[in-house]
């Protein structure tokens, strides 16, 4: 039977273990192998390089905990709270770790392939603790990093890997059927024989990816970035995939002409523009009227929108990496879960936009769950914009102005802020926001 522990007792280990990592006399490493743990709370603890391995931690709290090196071989972590948790270069093989939640947390060089733990019996004789696989199903790794991870066949289907980092991770014959990838970077990975039949792929990046037999039947790859000539020339024949807009039986003439007769006469005559799930690479809009536009999950890689009017425009889930958006209006724009990585945003006016009429109200800029690395945002008008959960670093925010404005659990590190106006900005929960 294992060992039990109660909070009190892990308050003074922690304690110890605290001491430990500062180097300072009588401090003691953390060694709870094979205990039971269950139901203990770790939040906000520093746990790095502790040895866990084997023991039952199901249903605990490790919220923003540093697990840095940590070893939880063959553990039991069984619908535990680790969101945003610090797992990098941890020793996780053979580990259970269904119905976790694991959102933002990083597991950068984690070891997370199968491994089997043993113990000693009577006798002096060994016997395995557990089977050795590792577990990952049913869970939620939604922002998670797992860049160069080693994953072996850990993932199961119904995985929320959305907006996941898994950059030349190894996912070779992977069972991810049917789980959440929108967003997700699969750069460099490893697909080579996956299962990713009936998978959802909105503005996931799949460049560099290595995907001989890789399963993409029933898969939705609306708004990703792949390039076919990696693919074999029936792999996709079951998959959905954006058309263009020729395809979709359309100009983008008469799409135009027809959206700026509808915006000028407030919808009486006209046709409002819905170029959703419309693949638009490297397309020249600049300038134009797209007011109101429906563009969700449209592939706009590269597009050149400068100084466009894009106020209450639907741009929700789509692909807008390295697009030029400078000087344009997006105030009231609806950008949930965008992909914005490397665009031009430097004097965007994206605050609020008043709508007159029956409802006297203003809307904010949505951009909540967007992705904004690398982006240029300079001189921008962020004021009251939502920007919970989005992904800022190294984003380059100079003398923008963020009053008022939302980054709950955003991630901003290495974000510039030199010069910006953050009054009343609510950076609660902010990864890497320096005050």
């Amino acid at each position: 039977m294992s060992l039990r522990i109660d909070q009190n007792a892990l308050q003074e280990r922690l304690l110890l273990h605290r001491q430990f990592l500062k180097g300072v006399h009588g401090g003691q490493r953390l060694i709870l192998k094979l205990h039971d743990a269950a139901d203990l709370i770790f939040t906000k603890h520093n746990v790095s390089w502790a040895e866990l391995a084997g023991t039952d931690l199901r249903r605990c709290a490790f919220v923003n905990a540093s697990m840095i090196g940590i070893s939880l071989f063959g553990a039991n972590l069984e619908g535990a709270d680790m969101r945003g948790a610090d797992l990098s270069k941890g020793d996780l093989r053979g580990i259970n770790l269904r119905k976790v939640n694991l959102e933002g947390a990083n597991l950068a060089q984690a070891d997370i392939r199968d491994g089997r733990l043993f113990v000693q019996i009577e006798h002096g004789g060994y016997e395995p603790f557990s089977d050795g696989v590792s577990r990952i199903d049913d869970a939620n790794l939604s922002r998670a990093n797992l860049q160069s991870a080693r994953l072996g066949h850990v993932f199961g289907p119904r995985t929320d890997l959305s907006g996941a980092n898994l950059r030349h991770a190894n996912l070779v014959k992977a069972n991810l059927s049917e789980s959440d990838l929108s967003g997700a970077d699969l750069s460099g990975a490893d697909l080579s024989h996956a299962n990713l039949g009936g998978c959802v792929l909105h503005g996931a990046v799949l460049l560099g990816a290595t995907m001989d037999g890789t399963n993409f039947g029933g898969a939705d790859l609306t708004a990703s970035l792949f390039k076919k000539s990696d693919m074999a020339p029936d792999q996709l024949n079951d998959a959905v995939v954006a058309p263009s807009l020729k395809e979709a039986g359309g100009t983008i003439a008469d799409i135009l002409r027809e959206h700026s007769v509808w915006v000028r006469t407030l919808g009486a005559e006209g046709a409002q523009a819905d170029m959703s799930g419309i693949d638009l690479t490297g397309m020249s809009l600049s300038g134009v009227e797209l007011s109101a536009v429906k563009m969700a999950r449209a592939t706009l890689t590269n597009v050149n929108m400068t100084g466009c009017s894009l106020s209450m425009a639907q741009l929700d889930g789509a692909l807008m990496r390295n697009v030029k958006c400078n000087d344009a209006d997006l105030r009231g724009a609806q950008l949930v879960g965008t992909n914005l990585t490397g665009a031009n945003l430097s004097r965007a006016r994206m605050g609020l936009v008043h709508i007159a009429g029956g409802v006297d109200a203003e809307w904010p800029t949505n951009l909540s769950g967007a992705d904004l690395r690398g982006a240029n945002l300079s001189h921008a008008d962020l004021r009251n914009a939502n920007l919970e959960g989005a992904n800022l670093q190294k984003a380059d925010l100079r003398q923008a102005n963020l009053a008022g404005a939302i980054l709950l659990d955003a991630n901003v590190t290495g974000t510039d802020f030199r010069d910006a106006n953050l009054t009343e900005a609510d950076f609660r929960g902010a990864k890497g926001f320096k005050h």
